[in-house]
């Protein structure tokens, strides 16, 4: 989540100065900004219609491509990128739109609609492997990270201008035009754009500064804040931003020099994902149950109404739970034998002894045995649901209320021993 100042550079600082006036002769209308936000409110108006709540459900997420470690393991390298277009509730989406359009409209009109829709995608990426680093096993989704890469990327301009402030005052042409030497509009400036500028690129500097300290304030203060994801966005709009846009007060980049930006973090992106270790890990198959049972669970509630009112026969509505219920419980049990016979195999190939006596790969041997720690308890638990299934169908068959209690007695004994289980040291 990016949290808003309520401060707009572009209105605060620029309005109506020379600055301001070349930034909309350079690009006279935004498309890349607005699009962006409209993608983002559709994305979290679907995930939220999907859950059924403003605040999406953490299987939707994951299923809608939320930044999550074990996913990324195991190939979804996709998620690196769609995870900054999902969102965990209003407020998440409020802030982060209001802050894109804030800050978007002034990068996206200093570097041309294509240099920033591609800046904001690759930093969006670098504060995506960050939160991934820091947090291999939470999810995680919003667009903080692209939208602290874009403000790094605007630092790093008006870092930069020094010279080109000099330039302008020395009365040298500049670029309005496209970046094409073929489309290239030159324009020499006034003595009054140089100072419009220089009083601009001051405004920019401390907005810009006292920005990075209200966040970094706001994220300490605030939980759920992933700093990780802001810092390494961040990060990423420095560097990027002054390999491709250092000079952009004077010229609109040239789109050449996004190669290596892209390059440089898809290389990053897939050294982090082929040194990600996929292994057994409980909480896909528990993100994936929780959304499975909740659905079972409405339609026992359903069938149960129905056999209380006469409308269907006990042993029919007892049918319909058997045919759906019981075949989707043991595919999941299946999976977790799977992921515990893969914990114990790491666990073993791991605790081999070398020819000195040590343990061939004992840097791993303390998260192997917590995985299958994990993967044991997640069967225990599973067996627990089969039981409280079986109950369920009981309840069902007798028309009995108190048979449907003991197995939701049974759900949340269960639950509270996975939960104990799985608690991180």
């Amino acid at each position: 989540m990016a949290a808003d100042m309520t401060t707009d550079p572009g209105a605060s600082h620029l309005e109506g100065s020379p600055f301001r006036r070349l930034l909309l002769e350079r690009t006279p209308r935004v498309i890349a900004t607005p699009a962006l936000i409209v993608a983002n409110v559709l994305i979290y108006a679907a995930t939220a219609g999907a859950s059924g709540q403003t605040e999406p459900r953490p299987d939707v997420l994951v299923g809608w491509g939320a930044l999550f470690g074990p996913g990324v393991a195991n190939g979804e390298w996709w998620r690196l990128v769609s995870a900054m277009f999902l969102h965990a509730g209003i407020l998440h989406i409020a802030l982060n739109c209001l802050f894109l359009r804030q800050i978007g409209n002034l990068v996206e009109r200093l570097m041309g609609s294509f240099a920033f829709l591609t800046i904001y995608l690759v930093t969006g990426v670098t504060g995506a492997m960050a939160s991934l680093m820091a947090h291999p096993r939470s999810i995680g989704v919003g667009a903080s990270g692209a939208l602290f890469g874009i403000t790094g990327t605007l630092l790093a301009v008006v870092l930069s201008s020094g010279g080109q402030m000099r330039e302008l005052l020395d009365d040298r042409p500049i670029s309005v035009g496209l970046g094409r030497p073929d489309a290239e509009i030159t324009s020499r400036p006034s003595r009054a754009l140089g100072d419009g500028m220089l009083t601009a690129m001051r405004g920019l500097r401390v907005w810009l500064f006292m920005f990075l300290v209200y966040n970094v304030a706001f994220a300490l203060l605030v939980p759920r804040i992933d700093l990780a994801a802001h810092a390494g966005g961040f990060a990423g709009g420095l560097v990027f931003g002054w390999l491709v846009a250092r000079d952009a007060i004077t010229r609109r980049p040239p789109l050449v020099r996004l190669a290596l930006p892209v390059l440089l973090t898809m290389a990053l992106a897939a050294l982090q994902i082929e040194q990600t270790h996929a292994h057994a890990d409980v909480l896909a198959e528990s993100l994936a149950f929780d959304g499975t049972n909740a659905r079972h669970l409405a339609q026992f509630d359903a069938l149960r109404n129905a056999v209380a009112s006469g409308r269907m026969p006990p042993d029919e509505a007892a049918a319909v739970v058997e045919r759906s219920v019981f075949p989707d419980v043991q595919a999941i049990r299946d999976r977790c034998e799977a992921l515990r016979r893969a914990a114990l195999d790491n666990l073993t190939r791991a605790g081999t002894l070398d020819q000195y006596g040590r343990a061939r790969d004992w840097q791993h041997l303390a998260q192997f045995r917590s995985e299958l720690a994990q993967a044991e308890a997640w069967a225990a638990f599973l067996n627990a649901q089969q039981d409280s299934w079986q109950l369920r169908v009981l309840s069902l068959r007798e028309n009995d209320t108190a048979l449907a209690d003991q197995a939701m007695q049974l759900d949340q004994a269960a639950t509270m021993a996975l939960m104990e289980a799985t608690r991180p040291n």
